[in-house]
């Protein structure tokens, strides 16, 4: 089974970012069942040229590439990379490499030119109707740079994806037992009419499983501030005065036209410095919202049956909204509230790995290098080159979350990629045997070593694969030396 998830706008872009690094750490979508599932994600973003939407496209292509040299297409036991992501291209193939996750909503024209206003006569009440409705700058401007917190220009550029050849094998390939779920904000123009937009044509579609299917979404709302845009460019029309505006008004229509079986609500007001107002970049780091709106997707396919008993005009929407300990601007471990310790255990335990992956490339002394292969030739591999590349991602997304308002730092982040102390952030050890000193077993010598322990079990295993031999070595040793913490 399946969930579809559509990452709508550039917040949607973002969280699909923070929701693959949290896969990468081994946390498993996981159904009400129990079993695994995979996520099949749909990009939609007119913005193109938008480093996020590159940097997002990369990250997932990445994790893709991993996974697929990792399990070689078998089902995988507990790692990293657990769950597969899957492009639309690929699903139902045995096969997730060269993943096409890019489905081009790009226009390069004028939103007077998709609507063909010049060909209607100059007096005539149609153009009446559109200057009424329309501002000279929402009729002049480029849709290729996305809709500009526009959701009146956004509702109707999206109105006829129906057609797109990414929508026809999404109601082609959605089969029994598949849900559906959204991320969008609520405070822009490319997720606030694409969110209502997609459930409209979800449930007037010829498939009749997702006609019925269970669909959840997220509703971002805002989280962020930016700086006044500047008078002397006057085609930047992003003002977040009008944030809590739009969002009022999105919710209201949601409220009376929307009908989804979960819907997720999450916002804060605790940034201190508003980001630049640059349109062209958006170089904003990575936050916390984005990232907790990222577990929204798991908590719904934990908790969210796929097969429903009513029909979805007769089902009750459940309403979510996001849970914490303290509201502290610096979240960690003991704060954030027992319910996400999970969460952070599974990002400990992916961070400690990069580390000890990066310092046992040196140790020349490792008996695993001559006994299971672990030597230089296996290090310089592709796939390593590939991993390094992720890591160096997923230590820069820790680093912005660390770093933003509100900040999200569980971690002590080492530049130098050593293990001296324990990198957990605000969690005090408990002398639980109630003794005099209690030993903490930390540092690389007692992963390496746990490791070698572990050698025998997966000398029997008969492994084939080593990439899947060394990560799923690495994934147990490592849990079995952090999980004291727990």
């Amino acid at each position: 089974m399946s969930t579809f998830l559509f990452c709508i706008g550039g917040t949607g872009l973002r969280v699909m970012k923070s929701l693959t690094m949290l896969l990468a750490s081994g946390y498993k979508a996981c159904n009400e069942k129990g079993e695994d599932e995979d996520i099949i994600p749909v990009l939609i973003d007119p913005h193109k040229s938008l480093d996020e939407f590159t940097n997002c496209k990369k990250t997932l292509d990445k994790y893709c590439e991993i996974r697929s040299l990792i399990t070689m297409g078998t089902v995988p036991g507990d790692n990293f990379f657990h769950t597969r992501l899957v492009s639309l291209d690929n699903l139902g193939l045995n096969d997730d490499g060269n993943p096409n996750f890019d489905y081009d909503l790009r226009l390069d024209c004028s939103f007077g030119e998709f609507i063909r206003k010049s060909k209607l006569p100059t007096d005539s009440a149609s153009q009446d109707l559109i200057n009424l409705l329309y501002s000279e700058s929402n009729i002049n401007r480029s849709l290729a740079v996305g809709f500009k917190g526009s959701p009146n220009v956004g509702c109707v550029v999206l109105n006829n994806f129906e057609g797109q050849n990414w929508f026809q094998q999404f109601t082609a390939k959605f089969g029994q037992g598949d849900k559906v779920f959204i991320v969008a904000s609520v405070f822009g123009g490319t997720g606030a009419s694409g969110f209502p937009l997609l459930v409209k044509k979800i449930r007037s579609c010829g498939n009749t499983y997702l006609q019925n299917a269970s669909i959840g979404a997220i509703a971002v709302m805002p989280y962020f501030e930016l700086t006044p845009p500047k008078k002397e460019d006057p085609n930047n029309d992003i003002n977040s005065s009008c944030f809590i505006t739009k969002t009022k008004a999105a919710l209201s229509y949601y409220d009376k036209e929307l009908k989804v079986d979960s819907l997720y609500y999450i916002a804060d007001d605790k940034q201190q410095k508003p980001y630049i107002n640059d349109e062209e970049s958006q170089q904003n780091g990575t936050h916390f919202i984005e990232f907790m709106s990222a577990t929204s997707v798991l908590h719904f396919i934990k908790n969210t049956p796929a097969n429903q008993n009513k029909k979805p005009a007769d089902r009750k929407t459940e309403y979510y909204s996001i849970c914490i300990d303290k509201n502290a601007e610096v979240l960690n471990w003991d704060n954030i509230g027992m319910a996400h310790q999970e969460i952070i255990y599974s990002l400990l335990n992916y961070y400690t790995f990069t580390v000890v992956n990066d310092l046992a490339k040196g140790e020349k002394d490792f008996p695993l290098r001559q006994t299971s292969g672990f030597n230089d030739t296996f290090y310089n591999s592709g796939f390593f080159q590939l991993l390094d590349e992720f890591n160096k991602d997923f230590y820069k997304w820790l680093k912005e979350l660390s770093n933003n308002d509100r900040a999200f730092a569980p971690f002590r982040l080492s530049e130098n990629r050593i293990l001296n102390d324990f990198p957990l952030q605000g969690h005090e050890f408990s002398n639980t045997k109630n003794c005099l000193w209690t030993k903490i077993p930390y540092g690389l010598s007692y992963y390496l070593h746990e490791m070698i322990l572990l050698e025998k079990k997966y000398k029997k295993r008969n492994m084939d694969n080593v990439y899947e031999q060394y990560t799923e070595m690495m994934y147990e040793a490592i849990d079995n030396i952090n999980k004291f913490i727990k």
